[in-house]
């Protein structure tokens, strides 16, 4: 376990169609990146907060109900949701790279969970490229091509649940695409690249 942070705010992610977070701040609170090993001896890493003073929590918050204490007696930690995120202050170059491989990883973990969501609704096609967009207008016609509405809505629905799986530093690589399929598959290469990036950043600090 490492601390990483006195200060730290922490934004978690609302149910809204499209990224909207709720972010916040504690006094007198750190923030700690914990290594984790599954049962099957697989690793990975969380971010953890501990508030060092809870005298100013409602005595029925459902920390001291689950953990049975009063306000302001002892610390309380918890681990962050994967939907969370966590900005702290400047630090050394190794602990940033830890943080945003986190990052990275809630990002790529919440884009699985949007994924199965497209296919649950029968749209994998929207992202896959096996449904390309039909001509605008309908042949010999200025009248729009009914088809082409039908796709476009669905496009905007597949897009809408990519932006609210991503984090600020993903979204500027795809703001300026115009489909689901484009940006599935920019996302593709700029996660490929990123974590290329990462782990090779990793092995020369080690």
């Amino acid at each position: 376990m490492k601390k990483v942070a006195d200060k730290s705010v922490v934004c978690h992610k609302m149910n809204y169609p499209c990224a909207v977070f709720y972010c916040h701040t504690f006094t007198k609170t750190r923030t700690y990146m914990i290594p984790l090993v599954g049962a099957d001896g697989s690793k990975s890493k969380a971010m953890a907060a501990c508030h060092s003073d809870t005298s100013a929590w409602h005595p029925q918050h459902v920390a001291f109900q689950v953990l049975k204490i009063k306000p302001g007696t002892v610390p309380v930690c918890h681990f962050l949701h994967n939907n969370a995120m966590v900005w702290i202050p400047k630090i050394n170059a190794g602990s940033r790279i830890n943080v945003c491989s986190v990052q990275l990883m809630l990002c790529i973990h919440q884009c699985f969970q949007m994924l199965s969501i497209v296919i649950a609704n029968g749209l994998k096609e929207m992202i896959d490229g096996s449904q390309p967009s039909p001509p605008i207008f309908l042949e010999n016609s200025q009248s729009t091509n009914p088809d082409f509405r039908i796709w476009q809505r669905h496009s905007r629905f597949v897009m809408c649940w990519i932006y609210s799986s991503l984090i600020e530093n993903v979204m500027s690589q795809i703001i300026d695409l115009t489909s689901a399929s484009e940006i599935w598959s920019a996302l593709e290469k700029f996660f490929f690249a990123a974590l290329t990036v990462i782990h090779q950043l990793l092995k020369s600090l080690t």
